[in-house]
């Protein structure tokens, strides 16, 4: 899968091997209108907004992207990780899958201080510029743009599968 770095988030991305992968942006603008039918978006200028911030937010290198959530991840007693339930994976920015996670993490847990948001932040930066300097550029605010988006894309799921607590919000602070 060396040609990632290839990879557009406005469109779909083939692989060498076939393999297809959906982009960021039509997945994620498909289950945003459905949040509006669901209920969990108050109106169209939600909507629009949020469609808005999925398109400011496709921009950089492209990453894999599945479900980042706890329940998704195997970790052996030597530290290895393994990552299950990939049946729907998808391309999406660097940076979206801690945001994914830090959600998941408050709605099945509860709140996190903005400390420690901050420094997972500082961890993911870290541990992605090990691999190219350019991964690491994800900043605050950026992060606080993919949290607004898992906190209405993860809405439906509030109270079901273990997420005890309700939806968190993100308006400036966590």
């Amino acid at each position: 899968m060396r040609d990632l770095h290839r990879a557009s988030l406005t469109r779909p991305h083939a692989f060498r091997d076939g393999a297809l992968f959906p982009d960021y942006v039509a997945c994620r603008e498909v289950a945003l209108r459905k949040r509006l039918e669901q209920g969990h978006l108050p109106d169209a200028s939600a909507l629009d907004m949020l469609l808005a911030l999925v398109k400011e937010t496709a921009e950089g290198p492209a990453a894999f992207y599945k479900d980042s959530n706890p329940q998704n991840f195997l970790i052996t007693a030597d530290g290895t990780i393994f990552t299950v339930d990939t049946d729907d994976l998808t391309l999406a920015p660097f940076g979206y899958d801690l945001a994914k996670l830090i959600t998941t993490l408050i709605m099945t847990h509860g709140p996190i201080e903005p400390p420690g948001v901050e420094q997972a932040l500082g961890l993911y930066n870290e541990a992605a510029s090990r691999h190219d300097t350019r991964l690491a550029a994800i900043d605050l605010q950026r992060l606080h743009a993919f949290l607004a988006l898992h906190v209405h894309l993860t809405a439906p799921y509030a109270g079901h599968n273990g997420y005890r607590f309700g939806v968190p919000g993100f308006g400036g602070s966590t």
